[in-house]
């Protein structure tokens, strides 16, 4: 492979990377978001609020998702000299 090649194949990997981990970190901080609402509701009313978040499950797959990019991002970086491809 050329090394302009390489570096698209680097460039790529870096996008996917920050936008796979960026998606995978939105249901947490929507979640989050909603606490201070809900915190104060008795338990009964709170599970009932909380089944808006039913079938949010199959998101947890952005994680995995993310961990295989930025891992594989590691493996492809590794023999670079420099950071981020700066000489």
């Amino acid at each position: 492979m050329t090394e302009r090649g390489i570096l698209t194949t680097i460039r790529a990997a870096q996008f996917l990377a920050i936008v796979i981990s960026a998606l995978a970190l939105i249901p947490s901080g929507a979640h989050l978001a909603a606490l201070p609402n809900k915190i104060a509701l008795p338990q009964s009313e709170y599970f009932t609020v909380q089944a808006i978040y039913d079938g949010w499950a199959i998101l947890g797959l952005l994680w995995v998702a993310a961990v295989a990019i930025n891992a594989l991002l590691a493996v492809i970086v590794r023999s670079q000299k420099w950071p981020l491809g700066f000489p």
